[in-house]
Parts: structure tokens; sequence; C-alpha cells
């Protein structure tokens, strides 16, 4: 399909996605949304959902990123999609993923990585001045020094997105919420706000004295900051779709994708001299892209990742008649971004699940590729085994990585399969051998004797296509399909062999096992395997509805956990598998649960909501929420690996996270009073309860109150650090939880109302 249909499905998508309530249409619905914002170029994403009131998409969270609560990121492996790319001689900066890489090309034949700056939200614009960089990501501008590229240094921060921006000198050019706005970064610790007025649109490039907006409405927007105090729109010009714009002196250049398919794109030179006034000078059809630079005498188009639409070198040295000069097409994928180094004869394109394109520009006219750096694609599986933790990277494939040090995750080793045309979703590993999902066949063997160089050494054939979740166990290896279970033999790792099958739920995601039983999550319920003979493998129980559509399963003894994708956290009994019982559940506060996995009497699961969360299951019958943490993207799984819990958040790669001070105490009170701050004894209550006070220092608080059945029956908002008092007259008499959260701490307390 072509980009701009794609904008349009997405459009489409996202607006169905959040009316849908059918299962596997539900399921559906989200993963062609999340792959159909992979179509918008990444300058425009938040413009786009904004102008559609869904810009929560992309940081649901809001601008600021919410406080963690008893859990805390110890590392990351940030690597994904690559976004942008830009440098300073031969030094580059590339976006991918939630982190900018810094490498040096000062020999181009062998580019090194400096560092890996590691973003708390997805990477966007990356922009080098001097020894400064600043990053924009869809939660926070931040600026680093790099003086020291191989130890950058933060210097300054907003705790929101800003989008596209420009910088020059010491200001900062952006538009946030149909706003013009010009900020002073002199000292980066400190923003100012300059100037602002109302505009709408998305940034493209600048000069010293003109800002150039785009609008697929209007086309080019020109804003006079020659007065940073006092910015404003002096001039337009009438396009369609604008893509990308680079400008200097008096000249911009500028990428226009036409309305009418097969929507070709052109490239247009425009004379600046006067913005209130622009004049086209030239024009060259089937050229451009989703980015441009100048240098010299000559435009890079990064061009659109189609094989009619390469990489272009373009000549402007006649600025009235624009002429290609060379072309390659370095990926099938989206080329977002470009930058060049005559010096170092490089272009640079930033191709998505591609990584870094290095392009050798020695001969203009015949540009040729030399290599891709740092390929990643979607983290979709984790499994960690001792200090080695396996990813499987979407259509990047295995990625490995040595996590002796948990706070500093290091690849080390990979089995690139982006040609093979396949997916990677699920990975498991065992001393030196690891297995996953490849092309045909879907379920390969890899030796990772060394991990620096792992090799395919075997597959085997499950009739359906990649296997989406797998548990190992002694020689045998668990596998759910789309509509299937598989039993596989790994006993001889180099010759696996399918040893026992059997239809089983639909579009299912997860799969775990507990003694005899698998148990699997999908869209058709909770469904539960007797594995006791693993080569008759047979469907016992499904247990359907909207409470077990689900995207994976967590057990432990006879308790099963089903995060739904309906919002809410289920657990059943299935002490009699042919019949799980439902027990009870818990909201997940908009949360459409993806993953779980248990460590001792919590639960940890994370979602659609960029967000991970902690659950109390010490009492089956009556889950509770105790903990969370806000992740960098959707995050699709979740792994423990004792004290660590790893969590794959698709394309803001691998989360290492751990619980920090989470107490749960439940003493029998019959009311609360004050004592030295602490909670004490007090007669059974009639009006009101006295919340006691907490240390000054402490974050605000939230109280609920829970009746004997769990359903909650009143809620406050934050409260400060001081002594509260809580309207309890209008509750029933009855025994009732009364639930203080901190930030650190959830205190339950139960009390009785006459």
């Amino acid at each position: 399909m072509t980009p701009r249909g794609w904008l349009v499905v997405t459009v489409l998508l996202l607006a169905g996605l959040l009316s849908s309530v059918s299962g596997s249409d539900l399921r559906q619905d989200w993963e062609r949304v999340q792959d159909s914002l992979h179509r918008v170029p990444p300058k425009q994403r938040e413009w786009w959902l904004k102008e559609r009131g869904l810009g929560d998409l992309l940081a649901p969270q809001g601008n600021a990123a919410p406080e963690s609560v008893g859990l805390s990121m110890v590392g990351k492996w940030g690597r994904g999609p690559s976004v942008e790319v830009t440098g300073q001689d031969t030094l580059v900066a590339l976006s991918l993923g939630s982190e900018v890489a810094l490498l040096s090309f000062a020999d181009p034949d062998n580019p090194r990585v400096l560092s890996e700056i590691q973003l708390s939200s997805m990477a966007g614009q990356a922009q080098l001045a001097g020894s400064l960089l600043y990053i924009n990501s869809t939660g926070a501008f931040e600026v680093w020094d790099i003086s020291n590229p191989t130890s950058p240094a933060l210097r300054g921060r907003i705790p929101y997105g800003i989008g596209d921006f420009w910088v020059n000198d010491t200001f900062l050019y952006f538009i946030k919420n149909d706003t013009f706005k010009v900020l002073s970064v002199a000292d980066p610790a400190s923003p100012r706000l300059i100037g602002c007025y109302r505009d709408s649109g998305y940034f493209l490039a600048a000069t010293p004295t003109t800002a150039v907006l785009g609008d697929p409405d209007a086309g080019l927007y020109f804003v006079d900051i020659t007065n940073p105090a006092s910015p404003r729109r002096v001039g337009s010009f009438p396009a369609e779709i604008p893509r990308s714009a680079a400008a200097r002196g008096s000249l911009c250049c500028a990428t226009f994708e036409s309305r009418v398919e097969p929507y070709p794109i052109r490239f247009i030179t425009i004379d600046l001299t006067d913005p209130a006034s622009p004049r086209q000078l030239g024009q060259l059809n089937n050229a451009g892209g989703y980015d441009l630079y100048l240098d010299s005498s000559l435009a890079f188009a990064s061009g659109r990742g189609v094989s009619d639409e390469p990489f272009h070198i373009i000549s402007i040295q006649d600025s009235t008649s624009p002429s290609l000069v060379g072309q390659y097409a370095t990926t099938t994928r989206y080329s977002y971004g470009v930058w060049a180094s005559l010096r170092a004869d490089r272009a640079f394109v930033a191709d998505e699940w591609d990584g870094l394109a290095v392009v050798n520009v020695a001969s203009l006219s015949n540009p040729q590729l030399d290599t891709f750096v740092l390929v990643a694609a979607s983290a979709e599986d984790v499994f960690v085994d001792g200090n080695i933790c396996y990813v499987a990277d979407g259509q990047a494939g295995l990625k490995i990585l040595d996590v002796s040090d948990p706070t500093n995750p290091r690849q080390i080793g990979e089995v690139d399969t982006a040609y093979e045309v396949s997916t990677s979703y699920s990975v498991v590993a065992r001393d030196s051998f690891a297995y996953t999902s490849f092309y045909y066949p879907w379920f390969r063997s890899v030796d990772v004797s060394d991990p620096a160089s792992p090799r395919i050494v075997g597959g085997c054939f499950p009739p359906e296509e990649e296997p989406q979740a797998m548990i190992l166990r002694d020689s045998l290896v668990y596998v759910v399909l789309h509509s299937r279970f598989e039993v596989l033999s790994v006993a001889r790792p180099r010759e696996p062999r399918l040893i026992g099958s059997c239809r089983a739920g639909s579009e299912n995601w997860g799969v775990e096992l507990q003694d005899t039983l698998s148990y699997i999550g999908s869209w058709s319920g909770l469904v539960v395997v007797n594995v006791a003979r693993p080569r008759e493998p047979v469907v016992v129980s499904t247990t359907p509805g909207t409470r077990t559509s689900t995207y994976d399963v967590a057990v432990r003894d006879t308790f099963v956990y089903v995060p739904s994708g309906f919002e809410t956290l289920w657990v059943f009994s299935a002490a009699d598998p042919l019949a799980p019982r439902a027990l009870g559940g818990v909201p997940l506060q908009g949360e459409r649960g993806f993953s779980a996995d248990l460590v001792d009497d919590t639960l940890l699961l994370v979602g659609c909501l960029h967000s991970a969360k902690l659950v109390s299951v010490a009492d089956p019958a009556s889950p509770r929420i105790v903990g969370s943490y806000p992740t960098p993207s959707v995050a699709r799984r979740v792994k423990v690996a004792e004290p660590y819990l790893y969590v794959c958040c698709v394309d803001a790669g691998v989360i290492v996270l751990e619980t920090t001070a989470v107490g749960i105490s439940e003493p029998e009170l019959a009311g609360l009073g004050p004592r030295g701050g602490q909670p004490t004894l007090a007669s059974p209550v009639t009006e009101a309860l006295r919340l006691p006070g907490a240390s000054p220092s402490a974050e605000p608080r939230r109280l609920s109150i829970y009746d004997v059945s769990g359903r909650k029956v009143l809620a406050s908002e934050a409260l400060g650090s001081g002594s509260a008092r809580v309207d309890v007259a209008s509750l029933r008499s009855g025994l009732y939880i009364l639930e203080v959260s901190e930030r650190n701490m959830v205190l339950r307390y139960k009390f009785a109302k006459q």
C-alpha cells in the first residue's frame, strides 16, 4: 500500500480501535494500528494523531512521565526502529528505538559505536551543535554534553515531548499544542520561554531568519524569526502534502507528496529572499523523500523506502533546474532520515528496521551501499539464561545480550534474518542452544556455545507459521501457534522433531506449563491442555467469554492469572482443570494486558498503555495493584529472571526492572487515629476516619476503600503529607479495607463501620 493510503488506513483503524469490543477483531485492529503508525513519518506522527484527537496513543500517560511506584529501572537495551540521523564532521547520531547512538566514522570502513544514550521514551529528532546534542523523544526534550562522546552528560531536560524542532545559537524553536514557541536554552538546565504565537502544522526546517512549517491541508508556512521574542507567520506556499524541507540562506528545498494515486513525490526549490512572497525556482519529479540534507551544491534525499523511491543525490548547483546525480535503494522498508559527510565520502540513511545504512558516495553518480549498522526491529520476546539474554527481535532476527551487568546490557551477537522475510516472535534457551521462530522452517535451533557467533544448526516444520510463544522443559519445547498447540523434542538439538500436536484455541499468544497441564492464553478463551502424554496432547477445557479473551497467561499452583484484552486481570482456580472457576479480578485502569509473569506473591503485568504494573496476588480472590512503572513504549512480553524483570518494549528494546520496597500491611484495626504519626487502634467509626500524617518529604498519597467483596466504594484524589479526615458517613455498616498508596508502599487496614 502506498504511504498516503496508509495515512488514511491509520486514521480509520485508530478510530475503530477505540470503539471495537469484539475479540480477535480487537487484537487484530490493535496490531494493525501499531504497524500502520510506521507508515507515518516520525516527524509527523504527533501532529497527525493530535489532529484526529488521538494524541494520547504515542504518550498515553500525558506529556510528563508518571512517577514509578514499587518498580525501578536497572538498565536498558534501547535499540529499535531507526527514525532520524544527523551528524557533525565524522560524528554521527542515530535515533533508534528509545536511544540515540553516537558513532565515529573517522575511519569510514570501520565505524565504531562510541556510546548509546538511553531515553525514557521513544527517540525522535536529534541535532548536533558544537559540543551539545539536542534530543527530542515522545516524553521529553533533553540537552546532552558530548564533548567526550564516549561519556555523554545530561545538561538539561524539558519534561515533555516537543515534536520536530530546530536550534540556532541559544534558541530552540518548535510547535506544541498549536503554538509556535521560542525558548532560550543558553542555560540548558533552565530553559526560558522567549516568544510564541498561535500556529499549527509540523516543523520542517529553518534558517536564522525564517522557519519552514508543513501542513497537509495548506502546504508550507513561513515564519519570520528575526526577532525570537516575536515570531510571526509572514507567507505560505500552496502544495499538496509536505514531507520534508531543508533551507539555507534564501534557498528552501522541499519534498511534496501528491494527493492523487499513485501518490508520486516531487522535489522543488523555493526562493525565500522575501518569505512573505515565496517563489518556486525549479522542480524535479519522482525524487525526494521523508528527509532532506543540504551540503555544498548537493541535496541528499532519503527516499521513502520503496523500490521506485530510493535514496537520491540531487544537484542544486543551478537552483532553477535541480537534476538527479545518483540514487540507490538502501532498503525495502521506510527511509526516515538522511545526513551526509563529504569529508568521509559517506551518506547515512535511517532505514527503520535495517538500522543505519552507510552509503559510499565517493562516486556521486554511482553510490554504493557499504553496510548496515545497529540493525534492530521490534522486541517481541525475551529469555534469560544465566548472564545471557536472548531477544526475539521481529524482522531483525535473534539478538544476544550480555547481562552480567544488568545496568548495562550489551549486544554481543545476533542472527540477522531481516532478508528472509521472517519475524522472530519467540525464544527460549538453555546452555549451548537457543530455539526461536524464523521463516521456513518456522522453528530453528541455534548453536550459542559462542554467544558472539551464533549459528543456525537445525530446524523443523510446525504446520502453520512462526511460533507465537514457547516453553522449554527438559528436552521438550511446548509451542503455541495461531490455532494449534505443538510439542517438539530437542533431545537432539540439531535435529528438533515435532512429536505431538492438537488444535487448540484461536489467535493464541501465550503459553505456560504447570506439571502435566499447559495453559494457553488466546482470544477464544483460557485453554487447558493435558500434556501427560506429550505425543498425544489433549485439550481438556476451554473457558470462553470476554473475561478470558487474553493475550497471555501466568500460573502458580492451581491459580491461573489471565490479563484480559478487556482491561481486567482475572484470577481462576484450576483445581479442577476440566472446569476452571473465576475467583476474582481487578480493573487494569484502561490497560489492555499483553503479558504477565510471577515472582512470589506478586504478578508483573505489561500492556498497551506504556506501563508495567505490580499486582499483589497474596489473596488470589482479591488481587490489588500495588505498583507501576512507565515503559517507553507498548510492552509485549515480560519474563522474570530473579531478582530482575525483563520487559520487551516492542519498538523501544528491552528494559530491566527490579522491585523496590513495596510493603503490604494489613493489621486488624477497628479504626484509625493519630499517635506519633502512626496508625493506632481506635473505636469502630461512624462518621469519619482520621488518616495520620506521613513524612513531610513523602509523595502525595491516594486513598481507596473496598468492601468485603473487593468492590471499590470510595476513592480520594491525591492527599498531602499531613493528616487528613476521610468522610465515611455514606458507607453502610460492615467491614471495610482502607488502602493508602504512597510512592513505594501500599498500606492496607481493616476497619469496622457502624
